[in-house]
C-alpha cells in the first residue's frame, strides 16, 4: 500500500514508533482471493500477538470499499483486545463517513488526505490534548458525529518523505514489481469512480490533480532499485501522460537514469504514435486502457467516460503495432443495460485483440453519480444505499 507507506515514513520522520499488522493472504487486484483454507485467518490470533508485542497507543486501519467488510472485522477484534483508539482512512471512511462511524470499536475517521492530519493526530494525543478539532479527523462523541474541516490539499507532492516499503518488502508482499505514484486526483469525472467524492470534499478544486517532479519520482526509484531486486515498474496513475511537459521530461530522463520496463495507464483519446513512440523508446512494455463499455450510449451518457468507439478504436491499433502489450477493461451490469449492450462490449473488446482483458460487474461506490443514478432508475434501494 502506498499510501500506509506514506504516512508511516512521515510518522517515523517526526520520530514516532510504527509498525504494520501485515495480514498474509493470496490477494487479487482489486481485492482478497477467498479460498476455503484462508478461513483461518479470521481467527486473527498472530495479529492480535504481534499488536500486544508492540504495544500501540493508536491502531490505525485503512480499508477501500471491497475490503471493509474484512477490515472491520480485524478492527473490531483488535479494538476488543487492546482497548485503544481507533482510527480509519481510505476510500471507504471518506466516502461514507457515517457508515463507518456507526461501528463503535472505530473511534476515529479520517477523510481526504491522511499525512498532515495523522501527524497531528499522533503529536496531540502523545501531549494528552483533545483529538476532536484536527482538521480531517472526525470523531464520535455521544452517538453524534463530530465534523471538522478539510485542511488544505498537499500543493508540493515533492515535500514528502518517500514511502516506507522495508516492512512490505519482509512480508513479501512485492519483490520485482515496483508500484510508484507520480501524482495525485484526477481530472475526469466517470461516474462509477471513487474520485468523485474526493472531489466533492474538496469542492471541485481545479488543483485537485497534482503531479511530483520527474526528478523526485526517478529519486524514489533510484532508492528502491538500490534495496530491492527490482525488475519492473508500475506506474499507478490515472492517466500518465496528462501534463505534456512532464510526460517528455519523464520519457527522456527514464530511459538514461532507470532504463527498467514499466507499465503505465493512458486514456485513449490521449493516445497519440508520438505519445507511445516516446514511451516505447523510455522502456514501456504495458499499456493500460479502460474501455469499460463497448456501447456509446452506456459508455458516454451512463458511464460519463466521454470517449468515442473510434478513439478506442484507434489508440489500440496503435499500441499494438508498435509492439507495446495493449491491457483493456470491461464492465458489466450497468444499471439499464441490456444483453445487446453487453454484447457490445464483447464486441470491442474482440476488435481490440488486447493481451489482457480483466473484466468485472459494476460496483455502485458511495456519492458517486453512478449510485444515484441506480437509485433514481430504481435498481437499488435508497434505504441501503445512503
Amino acid at each position: 500500500s502506498i499510501g500506509i507507506g506514506y504516512l508511516m515514513s512521515l510518522l517515523k520522520q517526526a520520530g514516532h514508533e510504527v509498525d504494520l499488522l501485515f495480514e498474509s493472504a493470496v490477494s487479487a487486484k482489486y481485492g482478497m482471493i477467498e479460498f476455503g483454507f484462508l478461513k483461518k485467518l479470521e481467527k486473527h490470533e498472530k495479529l492480535i500477538t504481534s499488536a500486544r508485542e508492540f504495544d500501540p497507543d493508536l491502531l490505525a486501519f485503512s480499508s477501500d470499499y471491497y475490503l471493509y467488510p474484512h477490515v472491520r472485522k480485524v478492527a473490531e477484534t483488535l479494538k476488543k483486545e487492546l482497548k485503544i483508539p481507533t482510527i480509519m482512512g481510505g476510500i471507504q471512511p471518506s466516502s461514507a463517513p457515517g457508515n463507518v462511524l456507526n461501528d463503535k470499536f472505530i473511534d476515529m475517521i479520517c477523510i481526504g488526505e491522511g499525512e498532515g492530519a495523522m501527524l497531528e493526530l499522533a503529536e496531540t494525543m502523545e501531549r494528552g490534548k483533545e483529538v476532536s478539532n484536527i482538521e480531517n479527523i472526525w470523531t464520535r462523541n455521544n452517538g453524534n458525529i463530530c465534523t471538522t474541516p478539510l485542511r488544505p490539499m498537499i500543493d508540493d507532492l515533492d515535500k514528502l518523505p518517500f514511502p516506507d516499503r522495508e516492512v512490505f518488502f519482509k512480508n513479501n508482499a512485492f519483490q520485482e514489481n515496483l508500484m510508484i505514484i507520480s501524482s495525485r486526483g484526477c481530472p475526469y469525472n466517470c461516474s462509477f469512480c471513487h474520485n468523485q467524492a474526493d472531489q466533492e470534499h474538496y469542492n471541485n478544486s481545479k488543483k485537485f490533480f497534482r503531479r511530483r517532479s520527474v526528478d523526485n519520482v526517478l529519486g524514489e526509484i533510484k532508492i528502491c532499485i538500490k534495496k530491492y531486486p527490482i525488475k519492473r515498474i508500475e506506474f499507478e496513475d490515472e492517466v500518465f501522460n496528462l501534463d505534456k511537459k512532464w510526460f517528455n521530461e519523464f520519457c527522456e530522463k527514464y530511459s538514461k537514469e532507470i532504463n527498467l520496463p514499466f507499465w503505465c495507464q493512458l486514456r485513449a483519446n490521449t493516445v497519440t504514435e508520438d505519445v507511445i513512440e516516446k514511451l516505447s523508446r523510455a522502456g514501456c512494455i504495458e499499456i493500460f486502457i479502460g474501455v469499460e463499455s463497448g456501447n456509446e450510449n452506456i459508455r458516454n451518457n451512463i458511464l460519463r467516460k466521454r470517449l468515442t468507439t473510434e478513439s478506442i478504436l484507434k489508440a489500440g491499433r496503435i499500441i499494438k503495432n508498435s509492439g507495446i502489450r495493449l491491457q483493456v477493461t470491461g464492465m458489466f451490469a450497468v444499471p439499464g443495460e441490456t444483453d445487446k449492450e453487453m454484447f457490445d462490449t464483447v464486441s470491442l473488446l474482440e476488435k481490440l485483440n488486447a493481451n489482457s482483458v480483466p473484466t468485472y460487474t459494476l460496483f455502485p461506490f458511495p456519492k458517486t453519480p453512478i449510485l444515484k443514478y441506480a437509485i433514481e432508475t430504481g435498481y437499488l434501494d435508497e434505504d441501503k444505499h445512503r
